[in-house]
């Protein structure tokens, strides 16, 4: 029996692509279906006659007509999307692009309305996009717990106790709830670091904070591929996320990544942030003091720091484990091609 044929196609080469698309695609091994990840959605419009199906990831502008002429060849089109749209909150970055009535925010919905499925990544985004779609599935990030960068842990950049935070320059909001306790946090621990890790480099964030020159340090990014054990350079992690619409629908992956190193997390107390640090009875927060306490316990504590980390590794193994992941996506495309 030939095998099915399906284009993945992702919508960038960052995290969102390769965590979505090109990393777990590439690790697929159904025997009766081939996916092939490609970078791209634009300019392979016309390179779809050998393929059976479609996966297009956060469809651009232009999609709808693309994906009804799919359909109407007999192609069978799935969306894949991460965050929620429309955009409900006004500090969003992108609230103008992606508002309620917007071009944009009616232009992905209406790809997903048309399309034969939707894969997504959160409870919360399946309940939403359930509503424009029957056929969604649930798919969460997931580790590839052979990749070698996972055997390669980093040179630690201090001897002081290390906590890390990285993210883009989009989650700068999300940082600044947490300046008070990390300044409250290095004035009084002076054997404590802050390293940090920008998209795009960004030193400059560091200013947001206090404290002496060696108790802070900004690293520039790396490919995804080396992205993998940077969190194996630190003590433990701070995940802080606002708590708003947008963010109680995204995932857990700022503490997944750590997890991986066993290194353990403070979380804020939001949506799937708070759900996998109760799973793995690691400190959640929910205002500047309770940072500070959260910290202070880290600090104080390495054993229950290194029991919160094995927890958590031992979490992701169970539910985030990319063999099992793949496997349920195979399952759900072979029901709906």
């Amino acid at each position: 029996m030939k095998k099915i044929e399906v284009l993945a196609l992702a919508c960038d080469n960052g995290s969102c692509g390769n965590w979505r698309i090109l990393q777990p695609f590439k690790k697929f091994s159904s025997p009766d279906i081939h996916v092939e990840p490609m970078l791209g959605n634009e300019y392979l419009m016309h390179c779809y006659g050998y393929y059976d199906a479609i996966i297009i990831q956060r469809p651009i502008a232009g999609c709808v007509d693309w994906i009804r002429s799919l359909i109407a060849s007999g192609k069978k089109v799935f969306i894949e999307v991460d965050d929620m749209y429309p955009l409900e909150d006004p500090e969003n970055p992108t609230y103008e692009m992606f508002k309620p009535g917007s071009e944009a925010a009616n232009h992905i919905l209406e790809c997903i309305r048309i399309s034969h499925g939707v894969m997504t990544n959160t409870a919360a985004l399946v309940s939403h996009y359930s509503q424009y779609n029957e056929n969604v599935g649930l798919f969460p990030n997931a580790i590839d717990f052979e990749n070698p960068i996972y055997k390669q842990p980093r040179k630690r950049l201090t001897k002081k106790l290390t906590m890390f935070w990285s993210g883009s320059s989009g989650h700068g909001s999300n940082l600044s709830i947490i300046t008070d306790a990390i300044n409250a946090s290095l004035k009084k621990f002076p054997h404590l670091a802050l390293v940090m890790c920008s998209s795009p480099h960004n030193p400059d964030l560091l200013n947001m904070f206090e404290g002496a020159p060696d108790q802070k340090i900004a690293i520039p990014p790396c490919s995804f591929e080396e992205y993998g054990n940077l969190h194996s350079l630190a003590d433990f992690v701070l995940a802080p996320i606002k708590d708003n619409s947008y963010n109680r629908a995204k995932s857990n992956i700022r503490l997944l990544e750590p997890a991986v190193w066993s290194v353990a997390s403070i979380a804020s107390a939001v949506g799937e942030y708070e759900e996998f640090a109760q799973k793995s009875n690691m400190p959640r927060a929910s205002n500047t003091q309770d940072w500070i306490d959260c910290i202070k316990v880290f600090i104080d504590s390495k054993s229950f720091r290194l029991q919160c980390g094995q927890r958590a590794n031992n979490l992701a193994k169970l539910a985030y484990d990319l063999k099992q992941v793949n496997s349920d996506r195979e399952q759900w495309l072979l029901n709906l091609l």
